[in-house]
């Protein structure tokens, strides 16, 4: 019913909440390291490269809504194989849960001296239940938190911006790449453009939204502007008042700008509140996404297996389950997001394909999307997007070790390795896997049957 979608709030709200603990609490320290007082231009670039990357990308979000719109339209649109690169977004997912998890310890055991892969484990276990409480739940916790989270920000910039020291940060610093080398500034973009990329969750949940065709691209626009003011404005204070070479966490920054009461505050609405609605953002969304895959055999049944709030438990736990593995053997931080930046801009590059072949088979929905690129444009943005690419694959291949990518690849073989069985075993069972995944989708077709009459009534 539509009373039960998300509204536009709400789906902004969900969309900060994903950003924001990657961004600020993970990965901004580990920036600043590259980027120096060049972290906020770094962070800038990276905000109009994010919209440029993932904006024509939203389009058939809004003028062909579907649940798993990755796979849906990279298996309708272009290829049934295409579509299985939805793993490489599971293989993102589950390096982020498992980053956020080391970060909630670090912030955590600086207010609460205990164990910190203690910490780490029950997090996971912890949202690992709460993903299971399915959309309108958890869609009601996410707009209490990110309020609250909002507050918990702010206080670490008003109380940290009078407290910025010339000798780390001034504006001729911010500009001054050379002095950081343009590796370490690319590195620092890609890390913090992986950041904003959360702003396209609604994406993969667009049949739940109200008015899709409006709110996935406003709600994109929103919660990355939002977002992307916020990291400059933080990122300012972190280099400002100390050495980050020397920091570990933004906890140490707050403990030496804000009063005991302030510092609770801080950790408790911004710190922990915001990593733990970034886990559980990404713990659900990955997990709702499975069930269109699921349906087309592409997973086992018991993927579609739903508990009473409407949520597969078995998906859920099939991502928190690695992501807990990579913990237990103490992968770091920086590592973890090193390789999900690079995972983030294959995603990035293969998420401009099905904008090309929407407005061929889908003609009549494309021409009431909001949003429509013309084709040379289209192809420019793709050329500015692809030199980003480069440039940070490359910065990001030099300064990540290789063992971080040897495990990448030994991933790929794995995920891709159970795609080429699973055909083998359903085509033994007589099912063609193909058939399967590029079978049209109901809804699409009614919609742009729709359409049709509709543009043919006006001529």
């Amino acid at each position: 019913m539509e009373s039960k979608k998300l509204s536009l709030f709400t789906v902004t709200c969900m969309n900060i909440g994903v950003i924001v603990g990657a961004g600020i609490f993970s990965s901004l320290v580990e920036s600043c390291t590259f980027a120096g007082a060049a972290i906020v231009l770094a962070i800038a670039v990276a905000i109009v490269e994010v919209i440029v990357r993932y904006l024509p990308s939203i389009i058939p979000s809004a003028s062909i809504p579907a649940s798993s719109g990755f796979y849906m339209y990279m298996a309708r649109l272009v290829n049934p194989f295409a579509g299985y690169l939805i793993v490489i977004k599971f293989i993102f997912n589950i390096c982020i849960v498992a980053m956020l998890a080391s970060t909630f310890a670090t912030y955590f055991c600086a207010m609460v001296p205990v164990n910190p892969m203690l910490v780490k484990i029950i997090v996971l276990i912890l949202f690992t239940i709460t993903a299971c409480c399915g959309l309108q739940i958890s869609s009601w916790i996410q707009n209490v938190m990110v309020c609250l989270l909002m507050v918990g920000l702010l206080t670490f910039f008003l109380t940290g911006v009078g407290h910025i020291n010339p000798e780390y940060f001034t504006i001729g610093k911010a500009f001054d790449i050379p002095a950081v080398g343009l590796s370490s500034f690319g590195a620092a973009i890609a890390m913090m453009a992986t950041s904003l990329a959360g702003g396209t969750s609604a994406a993969f949940i667009a049949e739940d939204i109200k008015n899709p065709a409006r709110n996935v691209i406003l709600s994109f626009i929103l919660s990355t502007g939002i977002v992307g003011i916020l990291y400059i404005l933080m990122s300012a204070v972190t280099v400002g008042c100390a050495d980050v070479t020397q920091i570990s966490s933004l906890a140490e920054i707050a403990k030496a700008n804000m009063s005991g009461a302030l510092y609770n505050l801080f950790m408790v609405l911004g710190a922990l509140m915001a990593i733990a609605t970034t886990i559980h953002g990404n713990l659900y969304s990955a997990a709702a996404s499975m069930e269109p895959i699921a349906k087309d055999k592409v997973f086992p049944a018991f993927f579609l297996k739903k508990n009473k709030f409407g949520m597969c438990p078995a998906a859920v736990i099939a991502l928190s389950l690695p992501a807990m593995v990579l913990v237990v053997f103490g992968i770091s931080v920086g590592t973890l997001m090193r390789v999900s930046s690079i995972v983030a801009i294959v995603i990035g590059v293969c998420q401009f394909i099905p904008v090309l072949k929407l407005p061929k088979k889908y003609p009549h929905s494309y021409r009431h999307a909001p949003i429509k690129f013309s084709r040379p444009l289209l192809y420019a943005i793709m050329g500015v997007s692809l030199a980003f690419c480069v440039y940070e694959a490359y910065s990001l291949l030099v300064t990540t070790s290789t063992a971080a990518w040897i495990t990448l690849a030994g991933a790929l073989v794995v995920f891709f390795g159970y795609f080429f069985i699973r055909k083998a075993y359903l085509q033994k069972q007589g099912v063609d896997l193909y058939a399967l995944m590029s079978a049209p989708y109901e809804p699409w077709e009614k919609q742009e049957a729709k359409y049709r009459q509709m543009d043919e009534a006006e001529r």
